[in-house]
C-alpha cells in the first residue's frame, strides 16, 4: 500500500491502543490500584500513552542490509514532550543513501544536532539493524528501526513496541514524568559525589600493577583476531583489551577483562557455527515431527525460533538438518572439534574458558583476578584458529 494514502494516526491510533492493553496486564495492579511503588509508576508511564509520532520511510538496498525482511522500512521517533496527545507526521520516503537528505530531516525534523546527526547516520550505515534505538541526549525523544515494512506487519510491529517500552522507552516516560521508583523511595539513597577529571582518574590500588600504563598498553598490542573473524566477536574481544588497560586505574577491571575474553569466544564458536550452516535448513525436535524451514540460519536465528515458534520447547530438544543442535557448552565444543581445525588440546582450553564465561556471568561473590595477560593470548589464538585458513 502507498504511504502517500496509508492512514498513519488511525495506524498509530491502534498501535497505542492494543499495546496499552498488553502493558496494563504486564504491569498489572492490585484491584485498588495499589502495588509497588516501581509498578505504580510504570503503569502510570503506559496510561501517559499515547504521545507525537514522526515517521520516516526508506528504500534501502536489501543486498547491503541482508537481515532486513523489506526493501521498505520504517524510522519512528516518538515525542516524549506531548504525552498524552496522539499526532502523527509522515515525512515521506527516501533513499537510505542520500545522506545530504537523510542528515537535513534528522536536524530539522527529528531535532538532532548536526554533528550528533552525522555519528548517527555514520553507526546506521555500518551496523544497520543491529542499531536498535537512539535520540540526542538533549532532546526528550525515542526513536525506532524497523527491519521490515510495519504497514504489513502491524502485531509484528505491536510486539516490538511493547518490548522497547519494557526495556527502554518505560524508564525514560517515568523519569520524564518524575514518578518514584522503589529503590530510591524505600532506601532514600543519596548520588554519589561526582568527581573531578583529576580524582576519577586516580588510582584505586597504586601498588598494582607496578608497571606502567605504557607497559601495560605494550604487553597486549601484539594480541589481535585476523581479519577474517567476524565483526562482533572483534568489538568484544576489543573491549576486552580496553578494559585490561584501565585496569591500571581500576584494579576490578582485569576480571571484567577477563569475562570479556570469556564472552568473546562463546561469540566466535557460535558465528564460526552460523558460517557452517547451509543457506536453508529444517528443524525438528524428534522423528516424524513437523519440519520447519529456514532460510539463511545463524545461532541466534534459530533460539529464537525456539522461544516463538514452539511455545516454550526448550532447544535442547531441537535438531538442526537431523543433526543436534549444539545448545550446551560440551555440545558447542565438541561441534567445533568435529567440524574445524581445532583439535583436541585446543577443545579442552576452549571448554576451560568457556566454562569460566559462565562462572564469570553467574556470580555469588566477586572474584579479583591479576594482571594476567594469559587469558586474552590463548582466546585469541583459539579464535584465530576457527577463523583462519
Amino acid at each position: 500500500m502507498s504511504s502517500e494514502i496509508f492512514d498513519w494516526f488511525a495506524f498509530f491510533k491502534e498501535i497505542f491502543e492494543d499495546s496499552k492493553e498488553k502493558l496494563r496486564e504486564y504491569y498489572r495492579l492490585e484491584a485498588d490500584g495499589s502495588g509497588p511503588p516501581s509498578l505504580v509508576s510504570y503503569n502510570k508511564a503506559v496510561e501517559s500513552l499515547p504521545c507525537g509520532v514522526k515517521v520516516l520511510e526508506f528504500k534501502i538496498n536489501e543486498k547491503k542490509f541482508k537481515e532486513i525482511e523489506d526493501d521498505i522500512i520504517q524510522w519512528i521517533q516518538f515525542d516524549l514532550n506531548t504525552l498524552g496527545k496522539l499526532e502523527v507526521e509522515y515525512l515521506g520516503r527516501v533513499e537510505l543513501s542520500n545522506a545530504t537528505r537523510v542528515l537535513e530531516i534528522l536536524i530539522t525534523k527529528f531535532g538532532f544536532s548536526e554533528s550528533y546527526a552525522e555519528t548517527f547516520l555514520a553507526d546506521y550505515l555500518r551496523e544497520g539493524q543491529t542499531l536498535r534505538a537512539a535520540g540526542d541526549t538533549d532532546k526528550l525523544s525515542y526513536l525506532i528501526f524497523t527491519t521490515k515494512d510495519i504497514k504489513k506487519q502491524k502485531n509484528e510491529f505491536i510486539k516490538e513496541f511493547i518490548l522497547d517500552f519494557t526495556f527502554s522507552l518505560g524508564d525514560i516516560i517515568v523519569r520524564q514524568l518524575g514518578l518514584p521508583l522503589e529503590r530510591y523511595l524505600k532506601y532514600k539513597l543519596s548520588p554519589e559525589r561526582v568527581l573531578p577529571f583529576e580524582e576519577l582518574i586516580k588510582r584505586d590500588s597504586p601498588n598494582y600493577p607496578t608497571t606502567s600504563i605504557e607497559k601495560l598498553q605494550k604487553s597486549i598490542s601484539g594480541i589481535q583476531l585476523i581479519d577474517t573473524v567476524p565483526e562482533h566477536v572483534t568489538r568484544t574481544f576489543k573491549n576486552a583489551k580496553e578494559l585490561f588497560k584501565f585496569g591500571y586505574f581500576r584494579y576490578n577491571f582485569f576480571t571484567i577483562s577477563r569475562h570479556y575474553a570469556c564472552l568473546a569466544l562463546e561469540a566466535a564458536v557460535k558465528h564460526k557455527y552460523s558460517q557452517c550452516l547451509p543457506k536453508h535448513i529444517e528443524l525438528h525436535y524428534k522423528k516424524g515431527d513437523r519440519r520447519y524451514p529456514m532460510e539463511n540460519p545463524d545461532y541466534d536465528k534459530i533460539l529464537k525460533f525456539c522461544r516463538e515458534k514452539t511455545r516454550g520447547l526448550h532447544p535442547t530438544r531441537i535438531y538442526v538438518n537431523g543433526e543436534k543442535f549444539p545448545y550446551s557448552r560440551h555440545e558447542l565444543v565438541a561441534w567445533l572439534l568435529k567440524n574445524t581445525s581445532v583439535n583436541l588440546y585446543e577443545s579442552k582450553f576452549c571448554e576451560l574458558y568457556l566454562q569460566e564465561r559462565n562462572w564469570l556471568s553467574h556470580l555469588f561473590f566477586a572474584p579479583v583476578d591479576i594482571p594476567s595477560t594469559i587469558p586474552l593470548t590463548d582466546i585469541a589464538n583459539l579464535i584465530n584458529i576457527m577463523f583462519g585458513a
